[in-house]
């Protein structure tokens, strides 16, 4: 099972113009957007593109999802995951995501102290 501890996401990137949807002609980004993002402090990137790049539900999973905006200085790809969404884009439409761990540096001037109990050996023996 995954520990996963946080989700992160920076950003999402917004696209410009109106989006035709059931309750007609909104502009971009529509106001579940806007309120989600206004509400749970999701940071909005222009992309300079005419159309949605942020649904409502995607909206929706960040602000319930997101713990934190920023990613470590130094991380490792554990693994990444990838999808396509179904409208004609171009540059096409996809997420990715990307099970990290941070790069752990240890302190330079640490100590690290070994310690173990051998009983029934010889300090010879043990020389080696």
């Amino acid at each position: 099972m995954l520990n996963i501890e946080k989700i992160i996401v920076p950003y999402v990137r917004e696209g410009y113009g109106t989006v035709r949807c059931q309750h007609g002609v909104l502009p971009i980004p529509v106001p579940a957007v806007s309120k989600l993002a206004e509400t749970h402090g999701i940071i909005l990137k222009s992309k300079d593109f005419e159309g949605e790049l942020v649904t409502p539900t995607g909206a929706a999973f960040v602000a319930a999802l997101s713990t934190e905006k920023s990613l470590p200085e130094e991380y490792r790809i554990i693994k990444t995951g990838t999808g396509a969404g179904k409208r004609d884009y171009n540059p096409p439409s996809i997420l990715r995501a990307m099970l990290i761990e941070p790069v752990v540096k240890p302190e330079a001037d640490s100590i690290i102290k070994v310690e173990t109990t051998i009983d029934d050996s010889t300090g010879e023996a043990l020389s080696y």
